[in-house]
């Protein structure tokens, strides 16, 4: 089901659409079609692109060579000279004559010229010429930008706005994007994070840096930690990996074996199973190699018998061993046995 009841159907590898009655607002004839986005639908009965409102009525545009979802009002097209971007009425706002158009926020779009992207407005007007060979998407007001290995951010006017430059490293084009105001760099093959104002806040020091938005997973000499935001060592290095869970846990690797520690470094469940998943709440599940058992925190509640573990609902966990379903009750704290069945 899509947006106001539609669902799209397929009939003899062709899609439609109807409504939640089963009537037929787009019969089955189109080879490809999108999804019901602001009350608007492309769809292509062959080579050419149409759009439909959600009543199957056709929206008078010229014919697209490809079409995309509409979002904040627009959608970029393509024709036989370029790519554009057209309004609800299915008028071109910014003409065709750009190539891999890319929606970088709800009023700027990168183009792509000479193997360098460049930026533009909904107006058409040029923010920035084809300067970079990479531009990420604003967040809070911020782009990434890279050309080869260096790296720095422009604001929403295409202007650099830090005098420092910094690196590309793996997964920079993630890592390095501004979220709750700091951004993860690099120099040298070393870490540490920035703020707003370019400033160096976790010094540029560490063999790795991972995501947060309370705590900081870090690498030192090959081991994992978890710093805080302001910089303290909360959980010394010496995982091989670290995985942060809710802002609460941390689910840790040491050699072959699995366990799971509070962010302040309090030992929850030992290193010695072969996978720990959080399954809802406080309650995680631990893999023995053969079966499932049920931690509540640092408290084993069950041992490893049973086949599944998952969760029921926001109360209940389940629990499915060889010959019976039970349930383990979140807030009263113990098993319900619901049901039994005999080989």
């Amino acid at each position: 089901e899509v947006e106001n009841g539609r669902c799209i159907v397929e009939k003899n590898d062709l899609l439609g659409m109807i409504d939640r009655r089963g009537r037929v607002i787009l019969s089955c004839k189109y080879e490809d079609i999108g999804d019901l986005s602001e009350g608007l639908i492309y769809a292509s009965p062959n080579e050419n692109y149409f759009y439909f409102n959600e009543n199957g009525v056709k929206l008078e545009t010229d014919n697209f060579t490809n079409a995309t979802d509409f979002k904040h009002g627009i959608a970029i097209v393509e024709t036989e000279i370029g790519e554009g971007v057209i309004n609800k009425k299915g008028q071109f706002i910014v003409p065709a004559i750009f190539n891999k158009l890319k929606l970088l926020s709800d009023s700027i779009l990168s183009y792509q010229e000479a193997n360098k992207f460049g930026l533009i407005s909904l107006k058409g007007d040029t923010l920035l010429p084809p300067t970079f060979h990479y531009i990420g998407k604003f967040n809070e007001g911020k782009a990434l930008v890279a050309n080869y290995d260096t790296v720095k951010y422009i604001n929403t006017k295409g202007e650099i706005i830090f005098e420092n430059s910094f690196e590309t490293y793996p997964n920079y084009k993630v890592k390095g994007d501004f979220v709750n105001g700091t951004a993860i760099v690099a120099k040298g093959g070393i870490y540490g994070r920035i703020n707003a104002s370019g400033d160096v806040i976790t010094d540029i020091e560490y063999d790795n840096l991972g995501s947060g938005s309370k705590f900081i997973p870090f690498e030192e000499e090959g081991f994992w930690g978890i710093l805080s935001l302001t910089n303290k060592v909360l959980v010394s290095p010496k995982f091989d990996k670290l995985d942060i869970i809710n802002e609460r846990y941390a689910v840790t690797r040491l050699d072959d074996s699995v366990g799971l520690v509070d962010v302040n470094g309090t030992v929850l469940i030992p290193n010695s199973y072969q996978s720990v998943e959080h399954v809802q709440r406080n309650a995680f599940k631990v893999f023995d190699g053969k079966k499932y058992g049920l931690f509540i925190d640092a408290t084993p509640v069950t041992e490893c018998v049973y086949n599944t573990i998952s969760p029921l609902n926001e109360r209940f966990v389940s629990l499915v061993g060889d010959i019976s379903i039970e349930y383990y009750d979140l807030e009263k704290k113990q098993i319900v046995k619901l049901q039994e069945t005999s080989e």
